[in-house]
């Protein structure tokens, strides 16, 4: 088991957790590519892009070694998370153990040395510590810069990721169960009660 000091990151790790009392309304594709254009480096826009295809929380995203991935097949395991202590940050086994497939364009950005470090590190952060630069310096302003014009006023966390996620996948066909598979749920019925924005989408394009 592996800690970290505290770094005081508030109630981030826990709004990772813990799903939204009313899920977040899905990220049009315009949306998503204004958001993503505010942002300032492009390893920050993969990260985003890793988040948005791979549905992960953040907790566990940002728990990956970069041989979680298996460069050919695009698998991916997702097997650890981030869990907040109150005073430290602890890297535990995930309460929902999945493998799951990236897609191959993604797959080919992210570097896959297969060192066994960390899968993201920006500018020396890693795990929490990125976590939080992350949400605080890059997604929050960037939402900001958008909201008037592309949300409607809107500032959705980042949480939205995992509900466009959804959609994306509702899009392009994929069967719920394999979709609440995906996100981690360990019933569908729990992923239908979380994603009802992207079932009323899905009603509707029927």
């Amino acid at each position: 088991m592996i800690t970290m000091a505290h770094n005081t990151i508030g109630g981030a790790a826990g709004a990772a957790r813990r799903s939204p009392l009313r899920p977040p309304t899905p990220l049009q594709r315009a949306q998503y590519a204004a958001i993503l254009e505010r942002m300032p480096a492009h390893q920050w826009r993969l990260l985003t892009d890793y988040l948005a295809c791979s549905g992960e929380r953040l907790a566990e995203a940002f728990a990956h070694a970069d041989t979680d991935i298996d460069p050919g097949s695009g698998a991916c395991e997702v097997a650890r998370y981030w869990r907040w202590l109150g005073d430290r940050w602890v890297l535990v086994d995930s309460p929902a153990p999945r493998q799951i497939w990236l897609p191959e364009g993604l797959v080919a950005r992210l570097e896959l040395a297969g060192t066994g470090e960390e899968l993201f590190r920006i500018d020396g952060a890693s795990g929490p510590g990125l976590l939080r630069r992350y949400v605080r310096r890059v997604w929050t302003p960037a939402v900001a810069a958008v909201s008037e014009e592309m949300l409607g006023g809107a500032r959705p966390g980042v949480e939205v990721l995992r509900v466009t996620c959804a959609q994306w996948m509702a899009e392009a066909g994929v069967p719920w169960p394999l979709s609440a598979a995906h996100l981690g749920f360990r019933r569908t019925s729990g992923f239908l009660r979380a994603q009802t924005q992207v079932l009323a989408t899905a009603a509707g394009e029927q």
